[in-house]
Parts: C-alpha cells; sequence; structure tokens
C-alpha cells in the first residue's frame, strides 16, 4: 500500500511504496496532494502488472505513454515498471527506426528497407499519430482509404502499404513493445479485380531473340553485351530476381557437381532460406567458360550488375534490338519481305516485359510443360503453390482455345443443332497435332539442336574454350534471319 506524506522543509509531497520485489521505494509528487494520490494510484498498477508478468493494457497504458521518458526511465531504475514496457512508452518514432535497423541487419535489399519506411511514415503522418496509444483501427482504415482516393492507388498498391504497416506493428508485438494489432479486420483488396501493372512472360523464341541481341550490343550500364546476355539467360533458367542476381557471388555456383548447382546463401534470397537450384548443363557450361574469361575471387560478384532501379532499362534497350537492322530491313521491303520487328516492351494489351518477366517467363514454361505442381513450386521458390499457378504461371488466349478444341465434341451428329444435314461433328485433335501458338506439347527453353560452331566473332563465345561452347538454335542469330539455321527445330517438339 503506498503511503503519501509531507516534509516540513518541502512544497511537494512524496510516495512511499513497496515495488515489484517487496523494496520500499520513495519519489517525489506534486505540490497537489489529489494529483499525487493519483501518481501513487497508477504506479501501483504498474508494478502490479510487473509483479503478474502482464504487460499494462488499456488506460494504464495510454498513461504511461504519455508521460515523460525521464519520468518513465526513473521507474524502470525503482523496480515499479519493466524495462521493455518503458521501452514500448516511447515515441513511435523512436520504435520505426530501431524496426528499420533489424530489417538492415537481415541483409535485406535497400529498396525493400526504403519502401518501408516511405510507407509507414506516411501512414503514422496521415493518422497524425506520435505514440501507440494514438493508432486505433479506424485511424488506420481511414488513413489508408484517404490515401488509396488521393492518389487513385491500385488494390495491389493498397496491399503493399498495409502490409508494411503490418510488417511494422509485427515487430512491435513480438518485441513486447504493442500488445494487440490494431489492423485486425483491415483486409486486403482483390488485387486481381484491379491489376495496373500486369507482365508478360516472353516465349522461348522471343527469349532466344533478346539474348541474341543483348551478345551482339554494346556496354549499357557498365555491362557488356556477352554479360547481359548470360544475364538474361540465368535469370529465365533459374527464375533467379534481379536483386538475388546483384547477391550472387562467384563461390555461390557449383558447376563442377552433378548436377551443376546454384547455393547462395539465406541472407541474398527474398525467402531468407538456403535455397538450392540445379542448373542447366548447357547454362552451366556458359557460365562455366565466362568465369574462365573473366577470373576473380570467390567472393567477388558473379555479374558486374548497375543499381537496382535499372533493370527494366537494361531489358527494354536489349528488346529494341531484336528487330532486323536498318540495312537489312530496308533490303527486305526492296524485295517485298516483311522486316523482322522489335519485341516490344508493351504489348497490344498493355502487358511488359520487364526484367522480372523473364521469371514469369519461367514458370510459364514450367506449366506448359506439365510439371508437377509441387515441382514447380520448388523451382520457383514459392512459399504458396497458389502464387505459381496464379499469378507466375500463363496462359494465352490460342493455347486456352487449343486446349478446348481437344475436349470430346459434344454435338451429335445429325442432330438438329448441327446447321445442315451430314455434318459431323468436329474430330479431337490427335496427340501431337500442332495448334501453331496454341500447340498443347511441352516447350523447351532452347532449341536443342546439339553443340554448334559459332561463327566467328560469334554470340556467347568465350576465350579460354575449345571454340564450341554450346550456342543452341538461333542464339547465334543478331535479328538478321540470314544468319539462323534454314530450317530451325521446332521448340515444342516432345522427341
Amino acid at each position: 500500500m503506498a503511503r503519501i506524506f509531507k516534509r516540513p522543509d518541502r512544497s511537494e509531497f512524496y510516495i512511499d511504496l513497496p515495488d515489484a520485489h517487496g523494496i520500499r521505494r520513495r519519489l517525489a509528487g506534486y505540490s497537489s496532494k489529489p494529483l499525487t494520490a493519483e501518481l501513487a494510484r497508477r504506479l501501483e498498477q504498474l508494478r502490479d502488472c510487473r509483479k503478474a508478468g502482464m504487460p499494462p493494457t488499456g488506460d494504464a497504458r495510454r498513461w504511461l505513454e504519455a508521460q515523460p521518458p525521464a519520468d518513465i526511465q526513473r521507474w524502470v531504475e525503482m523496480g515499479l515498471v519493466d524495462a521493455s514496457i518503458a521501452t514500448a512508452s516511447q515515441p513511435l518514432r523512436v520504435h520505426t527506426e530501431a524496426w528499420l535497423a533489424t530489417l538492415a541487419a537481415r541483409r535485406l535489399s535497400d529498396k525493400y528497407i526504403s519502401q518501408n519506411r516511405k510507407h509507414v511514415n506516411f501512414l503514422l503522418a496521415d493518422m497524425g499519430v506520435a505514440y501507440w496509444h494514438d493508432i486505433t483501427r479506424d485511424r488506420i482504415a481511414a488513413a489508408l482509404e484517404a490515401r488509396a482516393a488521393q492518389q487513385d492507388a491500385s488494390a495491389g498498391t493498397y496491399n503493399m502499404w498495409l502490409v508494411s504497416l503490418r510488417s511494422f506493428i509485427h515487430w512491435c508485438i513480438d518485441t513486447g513493445r504493442a500488445a494487440v494489432d490494431p489492423t485486425i479486420g483491415i483486409k486486403r483488396r482483390d488485387y486481381r479485380a484491379d491489376r495496373r501493372y500486369v507482365r508478360r512472360p516472353l516465349s522461348p523464341d522471343e527469349l532466344r531473340r533478346l539474348i541474341a541481341a543483348a551478345s551482339a550490343a554494346g556496354i549499357m550500364f557498365g555491362m557488356t553485351g556477352r554479360e547481359r546476355a548470360l544475364l538474361y539467360l540465368v535469370a529465365a533458367s533459374t527464375g533467379w530476381r534481379w536483386i538475388e542476381l546483384r547477391r550472387l557471388r562467384r563461390m555461390d555456383f557449383y558447376l563442377d557437381e552433378d548436377p551443376p548447382m546454384i547455393a547462395p546463401p539465406g541472407w541474398t534470397q527474398k525467402s531468407g532460406r538456403d535455397d538450392r537450384l540445379p542448373l542447366r548443363s548447357d547454362v552451366a557450361e556458359m557460365l562455366r567458360a565466362y568465369f574462365a574469361e573473366h577470373p576473380a575471387n570467390p567472393d567477388a560478384p558473379a555479374f558486374p550488375m548497375p543499381k537496382w532501379t535499372n533493370g527494366a532499362k537494361l531489358i527494354r534497350y536489349d528488346l529494341a534490338n531484336t528487330g532486323d537492322p536498318d540495312d537489312v530491313a530496308e533490303a527486305k521491303r526492296a524485295r517485298g519481305e516483311t522486316p523482322l520487328e522489335p519485341i516490344p516492351y508493351t504489348d497490344e494489351r498493355g502487358r511488359v516485359a520487364d526484367f522480372h518477366s523473364l521469371r514469369h517467363a519461367l514458370a510459364t514454361m514450367i506449366g506448359r510443360a506439365g510439371v508437377p505442381i509441387k515441382l514447380a513450386q520448388t523451382i520457383m521458390r514459392h512459399a504458396d503453390p497458389a502464387l505459381t499457378l496464379e499469378v507466375y504461371t500463363h496462359a494465352e488466349d490460342a493455347e486456352r482455345a487449343a486446349a478446348l478444341e481437344a475436349l470430346p465434341a459434344l454435338i451429335p451428329g445429325g442432330s438438329s443443332l448441327v446447321s445442315a444435314p451430314g455434318n459431323a461433328a468436329p474430330k479431337a485433335p490427335k496427340p501431337g497435332a500442332s495448334h501453331g501458338a496454341g500447340t498443347l506439347e511441352n516447350p523447351r527453353f532452347l532449341l536443342e539442336n546439339g553443340p554448334v560452331d559459332a561463327p566467328t566473332g560469334g554470340v556467347l563465345t568465350f576465350a579460354g574454350t575449345s571454340g564450341k561452347v554450346p550456342v543452341y538454335g538461333d542464339f547465334a542469330a543478331t535479328g538478321n534471319p540470314a544468319t539462323r539455321a534454314e530450317t530451325p527445330q521446332n521448340p515444342f517438339s516432345r522427341e
């Protein structure tokens, strides 16, 4: 029980009360006895919470968070308040900086940390809150709705803001700075009904043209054409993201194992897991030749990649060079032929082919090849197989049409539904029959015609090799069909 008294030589009242261990503590109150009595009552509440091993809640916590930090620290030293509770009572800016420091310690990307800082800070500013007790579900919902309406934000952007704020709040709860999640009940929006930025997967032929065009081009953002071609090849063969590729080191490639492997540490990967992924033998041979031509320390970056903001610029530049050169295009027009146009960065449906589209391309090729979903999930390194199916695997209109045509016909012969007597119901296509772009056959990433000699100064040929580094299909082409094989193998054949 607290005792309140006043010294003859002092104007303020004093409080005498036992702490959580039964030791008597004495501290100054106010010149008003009722105010001092209220302070004693509050301190007894905090002491009882500490004795019970429970954080203060409700009105007691809000009162504590509103007290000066110096007073809270003194109560901690007296054993009246738990140290973690005192930390939670600090201003929100202290908590956000500690949270961001935790993200940096986990070696997350600068882009990720910067985005989370921006999202959380502007939401807290929109809510007008300074301490944890100021945050409420209604304020969060109102701030999200107001900012989304002001910026005409998509559902994906809205969800990104909410996820960033939840990440901060859950960290506060995990570290004892908060007890309740105020975002409970605030649901994400359906991004599928409001997609503003849609990626498209490059087809196998478009990938070959991109790699060939890059290998014949000059330096861009400090990367030679052959380095960019190899980067695109590895990205489309492994699904590794831009930031993950930037973190790869020479020592992360195990090219002499059977099968060759890529096995970087978990901190370099988005999931944080130590995932290993096999490499195609032809891709491993390309990497082996490149590393032999450009020796470096084992901990050196695998590729001399620019900063993360230039990924889309790189692929946009090389996509623009996938068409016929001007002189070849002019000669074709003179012969009445149609020149080969560059691969568009944005197609007629508004879908873009940025660097991350290479990951979409891998997932789509895996899906078309009939790979079991569990295996596809592990290759893509997704925690949820639904993400592999719903977001990364794309089905074109022609493929869906071909799939429907392959189903058994339902119109009976001689039925009145048939427009003319004698018309037979359409037959289902035979297995292996070609359906143009809509074929149901398994695609292959490369035209596997076997190793061929690269032309003089040819593409993806590296010093230190036998001169017969595998160059598959029309990898050696630079957009000029005259340099291609006359009859390239169908990339959709089963063999």
